[in-house]
């Protein structure tokens, strides 16, 4: 029989009716030589007494029904913890041990007296007694001497027939024990969380203790391990003498000044090579220069004999109409053309200048290729 939370809480308190399951009597406790083997188990850590009840029950109700042999022993294995580190002591280990004798159940406590290993098929089972019912009956009385009409229009409004789902409110001690088990329930809830509260600030202080004796441990490890290291230099160190002074600062000299020779060597090294690159990039660019000097006056050269080559086209042509012009106006007139009249007309009606920048091949009057 499964029992909802609220009745385990309660369980001491109501009237019980049980119904025994084994009918032989309880086995002697077997000695801790030779425990029973369980064949499953139940761990009831960091719940309340209540929780913890609840969970038994229906865990030994699901065992002994899904076991194949009822009439068997069937062990199992309830954890409850010894209680030592709890300030309260074994709060759960003695109700569940309670629980366990009051069923009149077989178990064998552990050794450390962390659990008990208990036999399923046996012990009791309590049962919730019978819910009282609603007795309550609705008579009337009929007047002999009254008609039926007047004792219906009498009682029609103040008669009602009873409801036909008539529900049983739940009764005084049965609200009273559901509030002392939600009070008990919040109280343990309450210490709980002050046990667990307590612990932490326990851990809490522990840990800070334990780092500030590291922290002390280490530096007086440091301080031991400083003062050995300077004690041993100081003895392997031996005292310097004033010879072998002077012959340290002499060879401290030395060695700065060959340090200065090496650096003023390479500084001029330095300088002369930053003197030929200079050197050099003014050479290259004095070259760069040179050359698009000589690219510029090719250009120039180039665009002068193109405008001179495209002038004497120009006059060429110029020359040649003014030419046939002449021919047509000798011709007119009936001079005769011979080369040298030509010539001489030629020289005589154009430009000194122009006549010179003429070709030979137009000076004697012959046609141009």
């Amino acid at each position: 029989m499964i029992l909802s939370k609220s009745e385990s809480a309660w369980l001491h308190h109501l009237p019980l009716r049980a119904i025994p399951i084994e009918t032989i009597a309880m086995r002697r406790q077997r000695t801790s030589l030779n425990p029973p083997q369980p064949i499953a188990e139940i761990d009831l850590h960091g719940f309340t007494k209540v929780e913890a009840i609840q969970r038994l029950t229906i865990f030994m109700d699901e065992v002994s029904r899904q076991s194949k042999r009822p009439t068997r022993t069937c062990w199992v294995l309830v954890i409850t913890g010894s209680g030592a580190h709890s300030p309260y002591g074994p709060v759960l280990r003695t109700a569940v041990e309670g629980l366990l004798q009051k069923r009149q159940m077989e178990y064998v406590p552990q050794r450390g007296k962390g659990g008990f290993i208990v036999n399923a098929h046996s012990g009791i089972v309590f049962f919730e007694p019978e819910q009282p019912t609603d007795s309550k009956v609705v008579t009337s009385h009929q007047n002999p001497s009254l008609s039926y009409a007047s004792i219906l229009d009498k009682h029609r409004d103040r008669v009602r027939a009873p409801p036909s789902d008539v529900q049983s409110e739940p009764l005084p001690f049965e609200v009273a024990a559901t509030d002392s088990a939600i009070e008990e329930s919040r109280i343990e809830a309450q210490r709980a969380l002050g046990r667990e509260e307590k612990e932490k600030h326990l851990l809490k202080k522990a840990l800070s203790m334990s780092a500030l004796e590291q922290e002390q441990e280490q530096e007086e490890e440091t301080k031991l391990l400083k003062k050995a290291l300077s004690l041993s230099m100081a003895e392997a160190t031996p005292e310097p003498n004033e010879n072998e002074e002077e012959e340290l600062q002499e060879a401290l000299l030395v060695s700065q000044q060959e340090e200065e020779e090496k650096r003023r060597e390479q500084q001029r090294e330095e300088d002369l090579l930053l003197q030929r690159a200079l050197s050099m990039s003014v050479l290259e660019k004095r070259q760069e220069l040179h050359d698009e000097d000589e690219l510029l006056q090719k250009a120039l050269s180039l665009s002068k004999l193109e405008v001179n080559s495209s002038a004497d086209r120009e006059i060429k042509a110029a020359l040649e109409a003014s030419v046939g012009d002449f021919s047509a106006a000798f011709l007119n007139y009936g001079v005769p053309q011979k080369n040298s009249d030509i010539t001489g007309i030629i020289s005589f009606e154009m430009d000194e200048r122009i006549y010179d920048q003429m070709p030979q091949d137009v000076r004697n009057h012959r046609p141009c290729r």
